[in-house]
């Protein structure tokens, strides 16, 4: 899957260190965990520049997201961030939206 050479291609352990400015994965996610992100949570955007893939995007429910310790670290911290004002729970969500034009 072409998900999982990108995500191993760009993940911290495997990049150069002055590359990490330009951003890199943290979490490695096997088939299984890519294709459940696509079919149960719809999470998984794709920015593409003709038929290269540019950037992607990756979102789902907090409870996907609990599998991992980073996640569980930051869930059990959400009581500690506000945001505009709100505290961050596992029950409120957040939608950012950019116009990249």
């Amino acid at each position: 899957m072409l998900f999982q050479i990108c995500n191993k291609k760009y993940h911290v352990s495997t990049i150069k260190e002055e590359d990490k400015a330009d951003g890199f994965v943290t979490t490695l996610f096997t088939e299984e965990q890519f294709i459940e992100l696509i079919q149960k949570e719809n999470g998984l955007a794709i920015a593409c520049d003709g038929d290269k893939i540019v950037a992607y995007a990756m979102a789902a429910s907090w409870e996907y997201w609990s599998e991992w310790p980073l996640f569980q670290y930051m869930i059990n911290d959400l009581p500690n961030v506000n945001y505009l004002g709100q505290v961050l729970s596992t029950k409120k969500f957040l939608s950012i939206w950019t116009n990249l034009y």
